[in-house]
This record gives C-alpha cells, structure tokens and sequence, in this order.
C-alpha cells in the first residue's frame, strides 16, 4: 500500500504537476499569439485604408488641376475675357453654368491680377460682391501664396464656410488686347465622395469632420498645402485581425481541448504502465503489423503502393498459364490535378487523391484484380484472366466515365478525369519492367490526344517516343548552332496614345525540314530534357541586345518558372543586362502564379530582389487561377495581363465588359499597370479603351514579327502625322 502510494507521489511530481505546467504555458502562449496576430492585422488594415483614401484624395485632386489647365488652354476662353456684354453672357453660359453642370465646380471665380473681384457665379447662378466678400477672407492665404509663387495651375484641399473643398487657381490669358483674368474654381466634397469605397467594402461610415473633433473609429488629420487644417477623416475601421482571432478562437480551443485530454490519456496510461505488460507487448505486436502494412501500402490512400504492386505484377506474370487467360496493366493519370492542387492548395490535392482512390476500389473489379498508387496523381489496376481485349477496353471506359463526373472535395465541385495506358500480357511481353515502360509509352499517347482518353501500346508508339528524343537532341543543337532559333517580336500599344510603347519577345524554331515548330511543342520538350535554362538564357540574350536599340521602349520577356527557379538565376541576369549596356528598367519580366504558388516564401524574395534591381515585373494571365487577388496583395508586381479569354467575349457576352472594368479598376486602385492581350476586334479596343486599359497587345494592331519588321513601324510611327490607332 505505501509503496502504491510512493508511485503515485511520484508520478504526481515527476509526470502530472509538469504536464500541467506546460499545459498551462501552452494555453497563455496560444493567447498571446492570436492576440498579437489580430493586433498586427488590425493596424495593417487600418494603413492600407489610409493610404488608399490619401490616394483618392490626391487622383481626384490631379484630375481637378488638369480640368484648370485645359481651360487655360481653351481659346474660346480667351476670346470672351472683355468687357462687352456679349462676353459677359458668353461667360455666364459657358463658364458659369458649364463648369456647374459638367465638373460640379460649386464657385467660379474670374478675379483680376490682383485678386480683385471681375465676375463671379455659385452653382451656375452669378454671385454678388457680397458673396465674395464672405469667401475672400477664408481664401486670402491662398491667394496670397499664388501672387508671391506664380504657377501654371495652384491647386489644394482647403476648409470654406466649414465645408471640405477643393480649389484651383491660375492665369488665363485673353488672345485679344484684354488684362488677364485670374480664374478660381470651388468644388465642395460631400461625405458621399468614398461611396464607391464603400460600396466595395473597403470603407464604412466615412465622414469629413471638423478638423477639432477627432471623432470614434478609424481615420487621419487632413491638412491643405499651406498646412492649415482641413478635416478629420473617420470611418468605421476593418478589423480583420478581430475576425481572424473570432475564427481561431474556436479551433485553437479544440486543439487545447483534444490536446489536454490526450495528455489525460496519456498520463493515464503511464499510470497503468507497471501492470499493464501484456497490454505493451499486444501493442508491439500490432505496431509491427502496421509497419509492415506501410510497408507495402500507400499512406495517403491505403492502395498498395509501388513495391506491392511490382510484387503482385511479378507473382501474377510468374502463375500465367502457357494459354488461356492474360492479364491487363491500365496506368492511369489524373487530368487537371496538377491545376487543381495548384489552385487550391496541397490539402484539396490529397484529399482529391483519396476519393480518386475510394471510386476506383468501388467499381466492379474482378475478384483477382487489384488497385495500387505508384505516387503522384498515378494509379495501376491488374486485371487478371482477361480473355479478351475487349474487357480491358470496357473497363477503361467504366473509369474514364465515373471519374469523368464531379468530385465534391470539402465542399468544392472538382471536375477531374483520367487518361489510361494499356498493355496487355502475354501479348506485349511477360517482363514486369518491360509491360511497365510500354503502359507509361501508352498513357503518354492518351495524353497526348486529349483528357479522357484510354491508349493501348502500339509496336509504332516506340518510335513516337524515339521521335520525340530525337527532337530534343536537335532543339539541344540548335542551341549550340544559333542558327534555327529567332526571336520575334509583338507590339504593345498604349491605349490612349496608340502609339508603340514596348514589345513582347516570343522565340520561334525555324527547323530546316520540319519548318517552323510550334513553342507549345519546344518548351515542355525543353523543360523535361533540362534544355529550358540555357533555352531562357538565349531569349534574354538576344531581348537585350534588341531592347539596346530600342531604348524608347519596354522589352518584355516570358521566364519559365523552372528558370526562375535556377540557382543565381538574378545575378546571372544583372550579368547579360550589363552585357547588353541596357537598364533593367527596360525590361519586363513576365511571370506566372505558378512560380507564386510553389513555394511563397522563396518567391517573395526572388520577386522583391528583382524589383529592388529595377526591372519591371509582369503577372501573366491574370484571372485564369483562383487567387490572383491574394497575389497582387502579396507580391509587388507592376503590371497584371488580363487573359485573353477575358478579351475575346467582349462585344458578345453580356457582363464580359463589366468583367474587365473590375479588373481594370482594381489594378488601379493598386497602383498597377494594365495590360489586355488577344486584341483581335474593334469591339475589343472600344470596350478596353473605355474601361481604362493603359496598354493593348493582339492582332488588331500587330502580329508577332522579326525584330527588322518592328523597327520599321517605329520609323513609321515617327512620321509626322502617323496614328497607330486602328480604323
């Protein structure tokens, strides 16, 4: 009894009261942490909405400016500065009430060069020396500062008649022997001014308030140029870190909860240890068991794995009768899966795997088959005595048809499908190795005529894959000779000027009797034969050199994420700019997510030290994935190429504009550069155009040609009176 209760002091100080204490640290620990990630969220949050409000403020500010400067250039303007009354009643109409009307510019103001008052209108109505007399005060700093710095156009924030309000000021010059007229322009901004922000989300109860009264909630000291106060900016903060913690909250406390009374039954068990031998020993007994089962099984799906399935194929091929019965090997390969794991994560990926696995085991086998996974996305079924060919055949079928359907994964509708290779013994050989190298040559030819498809290995598909390794090795000498291989080049065209503002590298294979060979045939044959480095390597070189004698233009380029990838692959970069004598402003890097998706910490410093050594970055294909906007948060591009099959339906399908103005509005919003490629109608231009597309790229304008043909259009486009515009 004493010595029962000497074990149970022990285990008490030596096992419980530590498992306790740790407990306890790990449960303040997890507090800590959720707290601090919801602090750190919050405030992240809170600068980006200031710095996205302080942007707006100061676009809408540089688009009133430039509204000014146009009027200082307007000759009608400058024609109608007199005295007579027909000039007055010009005034009153088209400056009055136009700039009421057109650029809700609540008070216009035409003073003289000493700020005195000539003629004056509030919203389009003309206004007295009185209602002058009560805004003059407010604004004399103002127009003191202009007459001691005269400018083109002074424009600012200011508060007037306790209102927030933007103004501009400047000099317009009368064409005729009339003094010139100094012209001041009053625009109020209502508390409505963020609503798209708020439409959107990004803002929530926004007011100007006065600049004395910092109100609740989130928001910042608004000052003009001459650093008075204006206003106090407030809105309802987001506070995403608050939902994150709300969302963590509950998933932390089960994690503490299972991991306490796993503890529990931990503890428990060490208590039981010293009579409970036998209990350890059964328990050894069936560790062995599972080891050996992993052994032969793959952990993921629990198919037998690839050792297994070597074994049975040999045990299978070593009991065939001389005659009779045969046996099928079907490889089979997902389609899409590597976009699906891609786009949605690795956990959907495996998840995906497994109910690929549960389908496969739940379709009408015969007794003696079996179902294994090699790894990856491939899976082997044996079909043991097949009599016929068909049976394989309309197996193949049963699965592309089940797989064919969709795959509900955690909620997600996958839509996944499989290609097969056959082989068939004894017909194709009794060699376990030999039927395995011919079912991957087979599924390679499914794969190869489209997604869905079932192949049995043919004598002729020996001499495909020969045919294909020969091509490596010429694409591998055309490399050495640098004499197939050319470097085209399409177009980029600005969308407001028209004008040629850079061009897109595209390599071409000239080969001498096949002719030319399509990049989408070269490239994937490049980046298995371990041939896309020094391939990249050529396009840069020769990009750079072209991009040398077109300084006037952006050069950009296609990487391959392998590329991207390669050891000292910016330092070797840096190397072929210096070469070149080029800067690495010039050049645009065009980059897909797939290079983002792999691993992001590593892709964030590779796409920031490229930014920080001044080249431009280019995210490709934007739209095609599922997180692209969670990209451009991340990763700190220049520019986003809107998908060409965002461009084609515009003119046709009803919201394909509406599309493309979002993802036009959220570039900009983002300080980013926008690119539409696969420009190919009028409809096209007009809608992207409209939308607010900076540049444009596709057949309308240009197709991809040899860098003498482009350097012909800019000496075209450098004559007078050339417009690149399409017709």
């Amino acid at each position: 009894m004493a010595e029962s209760g000497s074990l149970r002091r022990d285990f008490q100080r030596n096992v419980l009261f530590p498992v306790i204490a740790v407990l306890l640290l790990v449960m303040v620990g997890a507090a800590l942490v959720l707290t601090q990630i919801a602090t750190i969220a919050d405030k992240k949050a809170l600068e980006k909405q200031q710095q996205v409000v302080k942007n707006l403020l100061l676009l809408d500010l540089t688009h009133w400016r430039q509204h000014h400067e146009s009027l200082q250039q307007w000759d009608d303007l400058r024609n109608h500065l007199g005295p007579a009354a027909t000039d007055r009643q010009w005034r009153q109409q088209h400056l009055g009430e136009a700039l009421w009307r057109l650029q809700d510019a609540d008070e216009v103001w035409l003073l003289d060069s000493h700020n005195q008052l000539v003629e004056g209108w509030r919203k389009g109505q003309p206004a007295t020396a009185a209602d002058w007399a009560q805004t003059a005060p407010t604004l004399h700093p103002w127009l003191s500062h202009f007459q001691q710095n005269p400018a083109i156009v002074f424009s600012d924030i200011v508060r007037l008649h306790d209102r927030v309000a933007e103004l501009s000021l400047g000099d317009i010059h009368a064409t005729r022997d009339f003094p010139a007229s100094r012209l001041l322009r009053i625009r109020y901004l209502p508390d409505n001014f963020f609503a798209a922000l708020e439409t959107g989300g990004v803002l929530q109860n926004f007011h100007f308030n006065h600049p004395a009264k910092k109100a609740t909630g989130a928001g910042f000291q608004l000052n003009s140029a001459l650093n008075t106060p204006v206003s106090y900016l407030s809105w309802l903060p987001m506070r995403p870190g608050k939902e994150i913690q709300q969302v963590m909250l509950p998933f932390v406390c089960v994690v503490l909860a299972i991991v306490v009374l796993l503890s529990l039954l931990m503890m428990r068990r060490l208590a039981r240890a010293s009579h409970s031998l036998a209990r350890s020993l059964h328990q050894l007994r069936e560790s062995e068991a599972h080891a050996q089962h992993l052994a032969s099984h793959d952990v993921l799906s629990g198919l037998p794995n690839r050792i297994m399935i070597h074994t049975r194929l040999s045990e299978l091929l070593a009991a065939m009768p001389p005659r009779g019965s045969g046996l099928a090997l079907l490889l089979l390969d997902l389609d899409r899966f590597k976009m699906i794991n891609d786009t949605w994560g690795h956990p959907i990926g495996d998840a995906l795997i497994v109910a690929v696995a549960q389908r496969l085991t739940s379709l009408l086998l015969p007794e003696a088959a079996v179902v294994g996974r090699l790894g990856g996305d491939e899976f082997v079924v044996l079909l043991n005595d097949i009599t016929e060919r068909a049976e394989a055949e309309a197996f193949c079928h049963q699965v592309i048809d089940d797989l064919a359907t969709t795959l509900l994964i955690q909620g997600y509708q996958l839509h996944t499908g499989v290609s097969i290779g056959v082989v068939l013994a004894p017909k194709h050989g009794l060699n376990r190795r030999e039927l395995m190298r011919k079912a991957d040559i087979a599924l390679y030819a499914a794969k190869s005529r489209g997604r869905g498809q079932f192949c049995l290995y043919e004598g002729s598909m020996d001499s495909s894959v020969k045919l294909r390794q020969l091509l490596a090795n010429e694409l591998r000498d055309a490399l050495e000779d640098d004499t197939e291989l050319m470097l085209w080049y399409q177009p980029i065209i600005c969308a407001l000027s028209g004008k040629i503002v850079g061009v897109e590298a595209l390599i071409r294979w000239q080969h001498p009797q096949q002719g030319m060979i399509s990049p989408a045939t070269f490239i994937p044959l490049a980046e298995e034969n371990g041939l896309i480095i020094p391939l990249g390597e050529w396009t840069l070189r020769q990009a750079f050199s072209m991009a040398k004698r077109w300084p006037q233009l952006m050069v950009a380029v296609n990487v391959s994420p392998l590329q991207l990838r390669s050891r000292h692959f910016v330092d070797r970069l840096m190397q072929l700019v210096a070469a070149a004598g080029i800067a690495p402003q010039q050049i645009e890097l065009e980059i897909t997510e797939g290079i983002l998706i792999d691993d992001e910490q590593e892709a964030n410093a590779l796409v920031r030290s490229l930014r920080e050594r001044g080249f431009h970055l280019a995210l490709d294909d934007f739209g095609t994935g599922y997180s692209s906007l969670s990209y451009l948060s991340r990763f700190p591009v220049n520019t986003i190429k809107i998908d060409r099959a965002f461009i084609q339906p515009l003119g046709q399908v009803a919201n394909a504009t509406a599309i493309v103005r979002a993802v036009v509005d959220l570039g900009h919003a983002m300080q980013l550069s926008v690119t539409a490629e696969g420009v190919e109608t009028q409809e096209q231009y007009a809608a992207l155009t409209a939308a607010g597309c900076d540049r444009l790229q596709g057949y309308l304008f240009h197709r991809a040609q040899p860098a003498e043909a482009i350097h012909d259009l800019l000496i075209a486009q450098s004559a007078p009176g050339q417009n690149a515009r399409p017709q």
